[in-house]
């Protein structure tokens, strides 16, 4: 629930026209919403909310906010100028077209981002539209607790893809995008972008590639938890392929030696052992760029299993928040790490998610890459998958319709 206040702010329609509108507010909103209840707004505006600007401050201090901006976090006889663009300035999330949940001026952290980008930003447009650069500053808010690209994801006026950045405030005092707003109230700063030494974006898959090397499994199954945490309820679901996955470690060598009834009764024959030994190829790692690296396995066709805490605060919706990038990468074992391993980018779209039983079914875009380009994105082909292999489907209901229908909408 709003928390209830009162001040006064005002509004001009033009920087050419004398007359200042005073608007008076009673409880929390967003600054458009209290601008649209002036009569007068509908005769003076006549474009779409995302191209709107609206400037606040005057000389040193001059900026735009975001039409979403708290009207908390305005001072008292603040004038604000609204006006029109030909082009879409904002994209804004539908959440904030509403007023649910706007606190009061302490609860947020407000800092700007000038309007001149810093170290390796000459090349890349930072903003949506370029319109914003006749204020010297953007403001941005941000409620204490996020981070700092979440901000600026959330504020709709800059660019897509603006991938990993940093803040400088000064040459040498720097704040990364992954740090929280909490301590950034009324700073101001330059955004500095990574250089792109490798266009073809390879350079930092071939990172992740490299990462652990080919001990990943090792690690994951000899320490605490990673391997174990996968959901107990996919397991009873997938009982054969439960028992392949916690052989995961010395996966290929202690297939020979398990001694369950079951695995014994569908794997006593040499040439089925040479089949488990080949399905080790659809052991995966699983990328979500600059956020976390884990282990995932070949379901079927081009789709994947593997946990959902790997992507902690990456999710929205059931889907991938924007800017996320998760990719598949195969053959990471290789000697020859940097130019025989390829890759898949995951799709936006989960097939399905759970963070409390910590499982994540992802589906693949079929052409993949290898950073040598070597080989051809048509001849790079997902590993063969384990249901096949492991019986028939599961009985679970859902999870039978779920993995008929898509392999049918796949055919």
């Amino acid at each position: 629930m709003a928390e209830p206040h009162e001040h006064q702010f005002k509004v001009k329609f033009s920087q050419h026209h004398a007359e200042e509108y005073t608007i008076y507010c009673d409880q929390p909103c967003r600054v458009l919403e209290a601008i649209k209840t002036l009569d007068i707004y509908e005769e003076k505006i006549n474009c779409a909310d995302e191209k709107i600007i609206i400037q606040m401050g005057k000389g040193d201090n001059e900026c735009s906010i975001a039409t979403h901006f708290p009207c908390s976090c305005i001072e008292d006889n603040e004038v604000l100028t609204i006006s029109c663009t030909s082009e879409i300035v904002e994209e804004v999330q539908p959440d904030f077209k509403r007023s649910e949940n706007i606190c009061t001026k302490d609860r947020y952290s407000i800092f700007y981002i000038d309007k001149v980008g810093g170290k390796d930003t000459k090349s890349k447009d930072l903003f949506r539209n370029n319109a914003v650069k006749q204020f010297k500053y953007l403001c941005v808010y941000g409620e204490k607790g996020i981070t700092v690209e979440d901000a600026l994801n959330r504020d709709g006026r800059f660019i897509d893809d603006l991938g990993y950045f940093k803040l400088s405030e000064n040459e040498n005092t720097i704040t990364e995008c992954t740090q929280k707003v909490n301590k950034m109230d009324n700073k101001k700063f330059k955004i500095c972008l990574q250089r792109q030494k490798n266009k073809n974006a390879y350079s930092s898959i071939i990172k992740v590639a490299q990462q652990k090397g080919k001990h990943v499994k090792k690690k994951e199954t000899n320490g605490d938890a990673d391997t174990n945490e996968i959901d107990e309820l996919l397991r009873e679901q997938f009982p054969d392929l439960k028992r392949w996955m916690e052989s995961d470690g010395d996966l290929y060598k202690q297939a020979l030696n398990l001694r369950k009834e079951n695995f014994q009764q569908s794997f006593s024959e040499v040439h089925r052992v040479h089949k488990l030994l080949e399905l080790g190829k659809s052991v995966c790692k699983v990328a979500v760029k600059d956020v976390s690296v884990g282990t995932g396995f070949v379901l079927f066709d081009t789709f994947i299993l593997t946990s959902a805490h790997y992507f902690k605060g990456s999710v929205h919706e059931n889907k991938l928040k924007e800017n996320v990038d998760v990719f598949a990468i195969f053959d990471y074992e290789d000697p020859e790490t940097e130019t025989n391993f390829y890759y898949f980018r995951a799709k936006d779209t989960f097939i399905d998610f759970d963070a409390d039983l910590d499982y994540a079914v992802l589906e693949l875009n079929p052409e993949g890459s290898n950073p040598t380009l070597q080989k051809r994105a048509q001849n790079i082909k997902v590993p063969p998958g384990l249901i096949s292999k492991f019986g028939s489907l599961p009985d679970n209901e859902w999870v039978a319709k779920k993995l008929s229908f898509d392999t049918m909408e796949s055919k």
